[in-house]
């Protein structure tokens, strides 16, 4: 090979977790896993055959900007209702505060059924900032977008939660 070949298990152990939060925020565990590994098999092969150009952005914005074409094909191909045997469990997707006790992972499991009412765009850019822990100017690199109109998004989405909050208190 003619070109750089990078450290591809620091790259794993360093973007990985953040994948898989990122994942994890419209996804069940064993699919973002999946989609974890989907997005690093396709990071090798872009970078292999030459498409990654460092000069243009760092290999975590790269990969970012991969991970959300593989979250937009994986939401394509979910289905648009799934069926549901038991009424229990219905109840309880319907209402993130089903239990009258809250601990931190009722709150998080809320957070998320909040998060998962906003627009697509706010969903992708909370979810990176959130769970990705991506900073504004790498949200701006693999959105393509002003850094102002990352900050709107934000913004937006950061008063829709508020809202929907409110509401489902």
């Amino acid at each position: 090979m003619d070109h750089y070949e990078p450290n591809w298990q620091q790259i794993i152990t360093d973007l990985g977790p953040s994948l898989y939060r990122y994942f994890c925020g419209a996804f069940p565990q064993p699919q973002a896993a999946d989609l974890v590994q989907e997005t690093l098999i396709r990071l090798v092969k872009k970078h292999r055959s030459g498409e990654f150009d460092p000069s243009k952005g760092t290999v975590k914005s790269y990969a970012f900007g991969i991970a959300r074409y593989v979250r937009m094909e994986a939401k394509n191909k979910m289905p648009a209702f799934e069926l549901v045997d038991d009424e229990t469990e219905l109840d309880q997707q319907a209402d993130p505060q089903s239990n009258s006790e809250s601990t931190e992972t009722d709150e998080v499991a809320r957070l998320r059924w909040a998060i998962n009412q906003l627009k697509p765009l706010e969903q992708e850019i909370i979810l990176m900032l959130i769970d990705a822990e991506a900073s504004l100017e790498q949200i701006a690199e693999v959105f393509m977008m002003p850094l102002g109109t990352v900050k709107s998004h934000i913004h937006r989405a950061k008063e829709n939660l508020r809202k929907i909050m409110e509401v489902t208190k």
